[in-house]
């Protein structure tokens, strides 16, 4: 996690970003994940507003889910997007794990489309805060989901 992008274009970002898994279990190529995410961001982007992008890809360049945050104070720059990013969540799947690269963006989505959500993870002053906002966060989906269930 990085809290102080420096990076302010997209592709830099996504590389500051991604360059935080190199070398971690589960990583088999760093170069070929970061071509993959290239490439799936040329297919369309994914800036999907409120200020997130969350670039990812499934590739065979990881051997299980991956994901680095990054967060930037003064945003970064998007093609095709009349506002600045400033939080991106790089995710890598492997290829071969199809429903649960479909579930963690869904779980992603939903956490994300929640403004108190997005305003606690803009504002959380350090990594171990902006863990604890996403696990608030998660609890409060796991509830609403309980409540609707009954």
């Amino acid at each position: 996690m990085n809290l102080s992008l420096v990076a302010t274009q997209k592709d830099a970002a996504i590389e500051e970003i991604a360059r935080l898994l190199d070398g971690k279990p589960g990583m088999t190529d760093f170069q070929g994940f970061y071509r993959d995410l290239l490439a799936r961001e040329q297919l369309d982007t994914t800036c999907f507003g409120y200020e997130i992008a969350v670039p990812h890809g499934r590739t065979t360049h990881v051997n299980k889910i991956m994901l680095a945050v990054g967060r930037s104070d003064t945003g970064v720059a998007y093609p095709n997007s009349t506002e600045k990013v400033r939080l991106l969540f790089v995710l890598g799947t492997p290829k071969s794990a199809p429903r649960a690269y479909l579930s963690t963006i869904s779980d992603m989505c939903r956490l994300l489309h929640d403004k108190e959500n997005r305003a606690a993870l803009l504002r959380a002053p350090t990594p171990e805060a902006f863990i604890a906002a996403v696990v608030a966060a998660e609890e409060k989906l796991q509830a609403a989901a309980a409540a609707c269930a009954r």
